[in-house]
Order: structure tokens, then C-alpha cells, then sequence
């Protein structure tokens, strides 16, 4: 799975900007929902969701960079979003994790469960995951498009991948940052199944979008 993130886009014609992927077959469009406290940045919430929903057939695929993902869990209802990550740093002890992913996976599709890339794999609590549908690992600090991906990220899905094969679980491990023609080939060897890219896709103009991130599956 493609997955555009929409933040690198121009938004003020984000309806033309997603055009180009309508109606192809495994491909999400990426929301980072951004509060301006959990991470230093402040971007767009469940209204420009909404509006997407309307707008495009493709799943919804939304990143709460947030401090209170409880509450963004109840605005994004109306937007219907495929699946909804949490970050673990915002989610508390290991109880308040498994509540929160329970919590998303009751109003959406699918959850998913997001680490910066200080956070180790091994900080996810063994009962968390197998209440999850996806597993997205941070291979820029989270925040702001356009930055260098980190290959040290890679060790980390090569980790998660292993951990989720010897326990017969079934996640999704999806990567988000510095993705482009380079780095996707290493993350799909790596393991990973979903490829989050903005820079890499919005550039070129419109007639360009679905070929640049088409080209990111490689052969597969």
C-alpha cells in the first residue's frame, strides 16, 4: 500500500491535488492531524477529514500527532477514516494504550499505533499488540515534511516484523518519512507493507502524482 501524504500538497486546491489517485486500488491518503503541542507543528483536523471523505472514494488514513487522542478519536467520527494511529507517547501506561487502540478500533475500521524514532519497539506492552491492525514506525521525527529519512528506522520494522511473525499476528507495518525512490526499496525489503511519502509524490504538478507514487511498490 501507497499511502500520499496530503501535508506535503498544495491545500489550498487539495481537491485537485488528490484527484490523480482516485479509484487506484491500495492506495490511502495520509492525514497528519497536528495539534501544535505534541509535536511543534499545527496542521489540519476532522473538518479538512471530512471534506476528504466527501470528496474522495480512497481510504482515509489519519496520524494523530496529538496530546489528547481520545478526543480527536470522537471528532474524526463524522470523516469515517479507514484506520487512525495513535502515538504511544501520548497514550500513557499500558493500560491507557490498550484503551485508547480499543477505543479506535470500536469507531474505525482499523487502529494503529505510531513510535517516534527514540522509541523503541520493545516499549510497546506484548498485550498491545494483538489488538492492533497497523504499527507505524517514525523514520523522521515526527512534525514536519520534507526531511531525511533515517535508516537506523529500518533495524526497528526488521524488529517489529520478526516479533509479529513468531507470534502469528497479523499488523500491518507501515513506515512515514523521508520515503522516496531510494529509500522505499530498503523499507519494503525491511518489511514494510504500507509506505507513507508527501515530498517525494507532490512535486511535478498533478500529472505527475500518481506515477511518482505508483513507482514507490517497486516491482511489487
Amino acid at each position: 500500500v501507497v499511502a500520499p501524504s496530503v501535508l506535503a500538497c498544495d491545500l489550498l486546491r487539495l481537491d485537485e491535488e488528490t484527484a490523480p489517485f482516485e479509484g487506484e486500488r491500495d492506495l490511502w491518503l495520509h492525514l497528519d492531524v497536528m495539534d501544535g503541542h505534541f509535536v511543534p507543528n499545527l496542521t489540519f483536523a476532522a473538518p479538512v477529514a471530512e471534506g476528504l471523505a466527501r470528496a474522495r472514494s480512497l481510504p482515509l488514513d489519519c496520524h494523530l500527532m496529538v496530546e489528547n487522542p481520545g478526543f480527536h478519536l470522537d471528532a474524526l467520527a463524522r470523516a469515517a477514516p479507514h484506520n487512525v494511529t495513535l502515538h504511544l507517547e501520548a497514550c500513557g501506561d499500558p493500560a491507557g494504550i490498550v484503551r485508547l487502540v480499543r477505543a479506535a478500533k470500536a469507531r474505525f475500521p482499523s487502529a494503529g499505533l505510531a513510535l517516534k524514532p527514540a522509541t523503541p519497539f520493545s516499549a510497546v506492552p506484548k498485550e498491545v499488540l494483538p489488538e492492533l491492525d497497523l504499527l507505524l514506525v517514525m523514520s523522521v521525527e515526527p512534525g514536519f515534511a520534507g526531511q531525511r529519512f533515517m535508516p537506523e528506522s529500518l533495524d526497528k520494522v526488521r524488529e517489529a516484523r520478526r516479533a509479529r511473525d513468531e507470534a502469528g499476528l497479523s499488523f500491518l507495518i507501515q513506515i512515514d518519512g523521508g520515503i522516496d525512490g531510494d529509500t522505499a526499496p530498503q523499507a519494503r525489503e525491511a518489511g514494510c507493507d504500507v509506505l507513507v511519502a508527501g515530498s517525494h509524490v507532490f512535486q511535478g504538478g498533478p500529472r505527475s502524482y500518481r506515477e511518482r507514487a505508483l513507482s514507490l511498490r517497486g516491482g511489487a
